[in-house]
């Protein structure tokens, strides 16, 4: 049996130019340009046009078992979506593959 695993696609991020895999940022077009940016220079661009003081925050990744005592790594993101605030937690498994999401 081989186990192949899935290679995550990256982007390059427009404004900072680090390289992210593309499902941790947004692609965007703005006006004929279509940009991609990760999610802190998004959460920026959206502060920004808003005029609202936003920091990005950063959560350090935890891991909890589950009943099966199992582990369960999960890494967190924050999203500035208007008024709103998105942290999402992303359980990212051994071979690429996303696990668990939630969201808040």
């Amino acid at each position: 049996m081989v186990k192949t695993s899935r290679v995550m696609s990256t982007e390059q991020c427009s404004a900072c130019k680090s390289r992210n895999p593309s499902s941790l940022g947004v692609s965007l077009q703005i006006k004929e340009d279509y940009q991609y940016l990760c999610f802190n220079c998004y959460n920026d661009m959206m502060a920004e046009h808003l005029g609202i003081d936003f920091e990005n925050i950063t959560f350090s990744p935890i891991t909890l078992k589950d009943t099966d005592n199992r582990e369960h790594t999960f890494h967190f993101q924050t999203r500035l979506l208007g008024y709103q605030i998105i942290i999402e937690a992303r359980e990212q498994m051994d071979d690429d593959r996303e696990g668990y999401r939630f969201s808040v």
